[in-house]
């Protein structure tokens, strides 16, 4: 069972969470999965009869990217879920070479399947983080996992599918997304820009603030969407005592 102090509800009691997000859950899954409002937000085709989906975090990135895509270079896509929808979509907006990576084996081939059918040349791997990553970067982007450990269990049994415990932030949140920071300043180009994307509604700004403040990375930006629970924060790497 969720602890009581382990998710961020805002002001909403916990039994209303418990018996409205059920419902909520089910009303947004079917235009989140729907290959027409992928195409139309994404600029991605999806083949037919392939499950590939987005949430509100994605949306927010999206106007990341587009605000914050470098002129040239190249780009990594961390976790970058059944469909590779981000990478398709700063392609489609950019002449970036994008790589992407993800923990799960399905999601890279899923991934990967959606990239060659839109002709992104987007090349996508297995890796947990950056851990079988070799190259830097001039964007790196981030949906982090940020669902409390057994909330897909706790709370939609029977509603997700077998590979929704993958939006499983895991029993603490927090060293995800720090370990996110360190590795992604080891994997930035001089210059370069991290794009970490989290819904505040489980995670709240405060405790992502005091993360990017104890860790290797300074916040330039935060962009957010009206009516919409999630934040993209905007980190690059902070500069040594000497300046460089």
């Amino acid at each position: 069972m969720i602890k009581k102090n382990s998710i961020s509800f805002g002001k909403s009691p916990l039994r209303l969470f418990y018996f409205v997000y059920p419902l909520y859950f089910r009303l947004i899954q079917v235009p989140r999965e729907n290959h027409a409002v992928i195409r139309l937000l994404f600029k991605a085709r999806v083949p037919k009869g392939m499950r590939v989906t987005f949430d509100f975090t994605s949306l927010v990135l999206r106007r990341a990217l587009k605000k914050y895509k470098p002129a040239a270079g190249s780009a990594l896509d961390i976790g970058t879920g059944m469909g590779a929808v981000l990478a398709n979509y700063l392609r489609s907006i950019s002449s970036l070479k994008i790589d992407g990576v993800d923990l799960v084996v399905e999601r890279v081939k899923s991934s990967q399947t959606v990239c060659d059918y839109n002709r992104s040349g987007a090349r996508i791997w297995q890796s947990d983080l950056f851990q079988n990553v070799e190259g830097k970067y001039d964007l790196v982007f981030h949906n982090a996992a940020y669902m409390p450990a057994g909330l897909i269990k706790d709370v939609l049994s029977g509603i997700g599918r077998a590979d929704d415990k993958f939006w499983d932030g895991g029993e603490d949140i927090a060293s995800i997304i720090s370990r996110f920071f360190r590795q992604a300043a080891e994997h930035l180009n001089p210059g370069g820009t991290a794009l970490l994307g989290v819904n505040n509604f489980y995670v709240p700004d405060e405790k992502i603030l005091d993360l990017i403040k104890a860790g290797p990375l300074t916040l330039i930006d935060r962009v957010t969407m009206p009516f919409n629970p999630s934040s993209v924060y905007v980190l690059r790497a902070k500069e040594k005592a000497d300046g460089k």
